[in-house]
């Protein structure tokens, strides 16, 4: 058995505000970090030399569809609806618990040797317990959740009346809630309002309240999305959740692209919390988020890659450097800028999951939840500006270490518990198998 983790020579970049990065070390014991800065090693201690590594918190993803991995390359070159109805729901019908398996391990795989410790997922209306049963086993953070659908949305339906879906999230809150010491959570996740009854998303509302559970929703991506939106209830897509009671400090919107002057005042005013995904956005062509002005309102705004069939990759670093990137396109260089977007996938998003009393910054008595990047890489040499170079130059390749809960899943660059010989073959295999049930295939 080996000894607790002690990093160091490391450049530490705590994330706390006003704390410049300092050179310091880090000790690990249990699931918590008890000691940063001038502290010395224990005999025994597993130790790694991090010269010319930065060591900060895991990266937080808040909108993902970790069972959707297995459809990467295989939806190209279209918009919103067309990807979704053409490709995706019946991708998603076909799905059995092993290929969802299958698809949330490969996710699993990446968003650890990308840096990603913590996510919060929508998951298909089928099989969520095969996602909850990879994040458990193989340590990642995760608030999962079910998609409910009451109202067919393209051929492929899987809509369930609202009982029995809601009655499903009890199922799952009940089986995995709170497991593995807190580090799964289960949430409510009405898809998008088309796909939604105005009965389902009360209910979800009343739910949301009544158990203390998050919701976790789309709104506002694609402009004919929102057209159908204003067209069947007269309202902006936000105005129409607020109508029904969904927005609140516990709900979590995808996108929020296409947005009525007054619905910034209302995200605002009821603590709703954007999620912002660029590289799916624009790949859709759906549009660009208007980011700085949510901001400038006080909106809560963090970040996700939302997924690869939509993305093709689940890296942050190709998020924050593309949440700038868009944004001095859009109205000039400075209104978001690079410390901004890297608040926004640590501790800003720990603050929107109401989990920054454990992870998020790196502090004594936190959850060990810690990436170690190697910066001496051509990459990112010279980095002098170290939050510059992690936003507009890391990649997975400055990936060296990764740790959960004090357990260390990513070591010098390989995963500690997924076997990608295994693994790749068996998901190639899946997607054969899937296309072939979904029709989507040869």
């Amino acid at each position: 058995m080996t000894g607790s983790p002690f990093l160091s020579g490391a450049t530490l970049l705590t994330m706390k505000p006003g704390e410049l990065p300092f050179v310091g070390n880090l000790r690990i014991e249990g699931r918590h970090i008890v000691a940063l800065g001038a502290v010395e090693s224990k005999a025994g201690d597993d130790l790694f030399d991090c010269h010319g590594c930065v060591v900060m918190p895991g990266l937080i993803q808040t909108h993902l569809h970790l069972s959707q991995t297995l459809f990467r390359n295989t939806a190209e070159n279209l918009s919103l609806l067309g990807w979704l109805k053409r490709h995706i729901l019946p991708f998603e019908a076909a799905h059995t618990l092993e290929s969802v398996a299958i698809s949330s391990q490969l996710a699993v795989a990446e968003l650890f040797l990308s840096g990603t410790t913590t996510v919060l997922t929508m998951e298909a209306a089928r099989h969520v317990e095969s996602v909850l049963e990879v994040v458990t086993r193989f340590g990642i953070r995760a608030v999962v959740g079910k998609s409910l659908v009451d109202k067919p949305v393209g051929d492929a339906d899987f809509s369930e009346p609202p009982d029995e879906a809601i009655a499903d999230v009890f199922r799952l809150k009940e089986t995995w809630h709170g497991r593995a010491q807190g580090r799964i959570e289960v949430c409510l996740a009405p898809r998008f309002a088309l796909g939604c009854s105005e009965s389902l998303l009360r209910r979800v509302a009343r739910v949301a309240d009544g158990e203390k559970l998050r919701i976790h929703t789309h709104a506002a991506e694609n402009y004919l999305e929102t057209e159908q939106v204003r067209y069947g209830t007269g309202r902006g897509n936000i105005e129409y959740l607020h109508s029904l009671g969904l927005l609140g400090s516990s709900t979590y919107i995808a996108h929020c692209i296409h947005l009525e002057p007054a619905e910034f005042d209302l995200l605002a005013e009821t603590g709703s919390h954007v999620l912002h995904c660029p590289t799916a956005n624009l790949k859709l062509g759906s549009g660009i988020a208007p980011i700085p002005e949510l901001v400038s309102k006080g909106v809560s705004v963090t970040l996700g890659s939302d997924g690869a069939a939509c993305n093709n990759v689940l890296d942050m670093f190709r998020e924050m450097n593309m949440a700038v990137l868009i944004q001095s396109g859009r109205l000039g260089v400075g209104h978001l800028g690079a410390a901004q977007v890297l608040e926004m996938a640590t501790r800003k998003a720990a603050e929107a999951l109401k989990k920054d009393k454990e992870i998020g910054t790196l502090e004594v008595g936190k959850l060990a939840d810690i990436v170690v990047l190697d910066l001496n890489r051509p990459n990112t040499c010279p980095s002098e500006n170290i939050i510059a170079a992690i936003v507009h130059g890391a990649a997975p390749q400055n990936v060296r270490h990764v740790f959960v809960d004090g357990w260390q899943v990513v070591r010098d660059g390989e995963l500690t518990e997924i076997d990608l010989k295994e693994l790749l073959p068996q998901a190639r295999e899946s997607l054969r198998e899937l296309g072939q049930r979904a029709g989507q295939l040869a």
